[in-house]
């Protein structure tokens, strides 16, 4: 299953959950860039370093990568969870209510209804500004009727704003992979809203070259994915494929990267003031590729500790108040000792974008796993996910 580069741990998870409660087989999760990415290396020539620009519904994503024919190699990836069509749409229908107010000093939209349908529309329209420059429109309020023409530029200027947040986050990433603009030789375009005429442009300003119009825009990821289950069964169960399917895929080397950086809350001594201050420990880095594993060492604070609250985090900041906490745990300590006694925290994040945490107590050799322990997220243990998923097999339609 494909998902945004930048959902986190919790996200992923009720990915998973829900394709395991829909019935499905979930091998694995992809980050939809690199789907992308994937599909393109594997049916066109690609070389050097790339830029995967994806702008979907709902999310927009943006990836570095290097490309050497078949070999995948992900350098970093940036991503805003509130961009991509369905703003855009919201853009036009504001030119709707705006044009409907000031012509007849009243509202277009009164009730849930009729802006679901006003929402259609001003998609319709949005995709109509796509390929020509007017589009044209009916609009009926209760104050009367009235036909409506937006023009291109008019769409442009609405949406500016957004665009803006996406030029913001291609520096972003740009900046993490150490280039400029004229180090990347291609740009590639995902998603239906990169048919936007001003998304094309503005690339084209920033990195002088046109980017990559795809025909598959929309099934870029789709099809990307399709081929990263393929790599994923020719890894565990290369019986499961044909021979002439498995020959295809042997050449395709990808490699991953953390989206995130995962470390735990701890409390050092501070050296000039003597108190103990809390703070977020990074034990695995963002963009470190994949499969990874780090481990740290903390240390008990107190004589007689006998129980340590070990938190896993997910973000990049050193204050615990900008990181999520994504799993909390009570480790059981042995009694009767003094402080010091030394925790081995190890980290591994695995080829599907998973965690697995151990926390050792090296002296006892007691050991406390985390495979992403689900608290108080929304999330269900995968018991629950399991019995669900029985329970839910009496409603299915053939």
């Amino acid at each position: 299953i494909s998902v945004p580069a930048h959902f986190d741990e919790v996200r992923r998870k009720a990915t998973m959950d829900a394709g395991t409660l829909a019935g499905l087989n979930v091998i694995g999760i992809v980050n939809e860039p690199v789907a992308a990415a994937l599909f393109y290396a594997t049916t066109c020539e690609v070389r050097g370093r790339v830029l995967v620009y994806d702008l979907g519904g709902g999310t927009f994503d943006v990836t570095v990568l290097d490309v050497d024919g078949k070999d995948i190699r992900i350098v970093c990836s940036q991503g805003d969870h509130a961009l991509g069509g369905i703003d855009f749409d919201q853009k036009v229908l504001e030119l709707f209510e705006a044009a409907y107010r000031e012509k007849f000093n009243a509202e277009l939209i009164t009730n849930e209804e009729e802006r679901a349908r006003y929402e259609d529309e001003a998609e319709d329209v949005k995709k109509t500004l796509s390929r020509r420059p007017v589009a044209k429109k009916m609009l009926y309020g209760q104050a009367g009727s009235m036909r409506l023409e937006i023009t291109r530029e008019q769409f442009e200027q609405a949406i500016a704003p957004l665009i803006a947040r996406t030029d913001i986050l291609v520096e972003v990433s740009l900046e993490e992979a150490g280039c400029t603009p004229a180090d990347v030789n291609k740009i590639l375009l995902v998603g239906g809203s990169t048919r936007i005429p001003l998304v094309q442009r503005r690339l084209e300003e920033k990195f002088g070259f046109a980017p990559e119009v795809a025909v598959n825009v929309d099934e870029a990821v789709a099809l990307g994915a399709a081929i990263h289950a393929g790599l994923t069964t020719l890894r565990e169960t290369p019986e499961k494929l044909d021979q002439g399917t498995a020959g295809g895929l042997r050449d395709v080397k990808l490699q991953d990267v953390c989206n995130h950086s995962y470390g735990t809350i701890c409390a050092p001594r501070d050296a000039e003031t003597g108190q103990y201050v809390v703070q977020n420990s990074i034990i695995l880095r963002k963009n470190t590729p994949l499969p990874c594993e780090a481990t740290q060492r903390f240390y008990t604070m107190v004589d007689g500790q006998t129980e340590l609250q070990v938190t896993i985090t997910q973000g990049e900041d050193t204050d615990p108040d900008y990181v999520n906490k994504i799993a909390t745990e009570i480790f059981e300590l042995p009694p009767n000792r003094p402080a010091n006694r030394p925790i081995k925290v190890t980290y591994r994040y695995d080829l599907n974008q998973r965690m697995h945490c151990t926390f050792e107590d090296e002296e006892s050799q007691r050991l406390l796993e985390v495979d992403f322990c689900v608290g108080d997220n929304g999330q269900m243990s995968e018991a629950n996910v399991s019995r669900r998923a029985q329970e839910l097999e009496g409603f299915k339609v053939e």
